[in-house]
């Protein structure tokens, strides 16, 4: 069936580059006029981009095959970028990737955003005049929390917003314009993350107090935390949290490994695990972390959680130098 063959070829490009086997990728197109129109197509449907300096990742709905760029096919990197849905920049953009930069802002159908922790430094993307362009389009967004500012705010309205490094620096970036409570960027925002490797959390618990207030329809938050032995501390801020601010929203602490790994599980690192999480409820099926949860009636009588996650082979440290108490609603 002739009418089938162009399908089935471009299934074969596709595969080729999720294989990333880039010197099929070539034979491939040399195979003949059809198969390097084919193969075009392909690369004009990619809607995932990783851009890094001397790399790129490509690809759909997984994750994307890191490529050289000194190595990848020019007449093929031409083709990419007006199907991209999603873009990752890990901080300068090579300008041999200007093409496909210039195709996702002449389309403007970008839904997901993030850069890596040094892009806030950039000299190739500035943020607060690319992000507002897809203001109609951008759902998700990752950035460094330093690039967070009142351009970004005014221009955007998110579904998600996760913020790297945040409380190394001061909150106030995130309640900018805060007095508006029902500003259409804090309003929108349904789950808000914090990827921090530099601070402490129970250190700034204070500052969250505001979170429930300048955030309406918030209902989940996740707390990503690199170990420092004081897990006890941050949690007994979240349960003080959960008891003082009109809470209605999940939320999530996830312990980031420090590096320090066990050779693998053990029941000492468990009872560790245990002590930390007293009153917390243990789920065991979880394949990669210790799962600990405690569930709380909202301000709106619907039932939240605070959940634990730790990863089982992170090297964990006795805690027994905090209490705290479980709440009860």
């Amino acid at each position: 069936m002739p009418c089938l063959i162009p399908e089935i070829l471009f299934g074969i490009g596709k595969k080729l580059i999720e294989n990333g086997n880039l010197k099929t990728i070539v034979k491939f197109s040399f195979s003949g006029k059809e198969s390097f129109n084919v193969l075009k197509n392909v690369f004009a449907s990619i809607s995932t981009i990783e851009i890094y300096y001397n790399f790129i990742g490509i690809g759909w709905d997984k994750e994307p095959y890191i490529f050289d760029v000194e190595e990848f096919p020019k007449s093929f990197m031409y083709c990419i970028g007006g199907n991209v849905k999603s873009l990752y920049i890990e901080r300068e953009i090579n300008p041999i990737f200007q093409t496909i930069i210039d195709k996702i802002i002449s389309e403007k159908q970008l839904i997901s955003f993030s850069a890596g922790k040094g892009s806030y430094f950039s000299n190739t993307l500035k943020m607060d005049k690319f992000l507002p362009i897809f203001s109609s389009t951008l759902k998700e967004l990752k950035i460094p929390s330093r690039a967070l500012n009142e351009e970004i705010i005014d221009s955007l309205t998110l579904q998600t917003l996760s913020l790297v490094n945040y409380f190394h620096f001061s909150l106030s970036k995130l309640f900018i314009k805060c007095e508006k409570i029902n500003s259409p960027f804090h309003a929108s925002i349904q789950t808000l993350t914090f990827n921090d490797k530099t601070g402490i959390l129970y250190l700034v618990k204070e500052k969250f107090k505001f979170l429930f207030q300048i955030f309406s329809s918030l209902k989940n938050i996740h707390f990503n935390m690199k170990y420092d032995g004081e897990i006890k501390q941050d949690l007994s801020a979240l349960l003080e949290l959960v008891k003082n601010a009109g809470f209605s929203s999940n939320i999530v602490y996830t312990v980031l490994s420090n590096g320090m790994y066990l050779d693998s599980e053990n029941d000492s690192n468990l009872a560790v695990c245990k002590n930390i999480c007293k009153d917390f409820v243990y789920d065991s099926s979880n394949p990669m972390f210790h799962c600990f949860l405690q569930t709380f009636k909202a301000a709106d009588s619907q039932e939240t959680y605070l959940k634990v996650l730790i990863p089982k082979k992170q090297k964990l440290d006795s805690e027994n130098f905090v209490t705290y108490v479980p709440l009860i609603f």
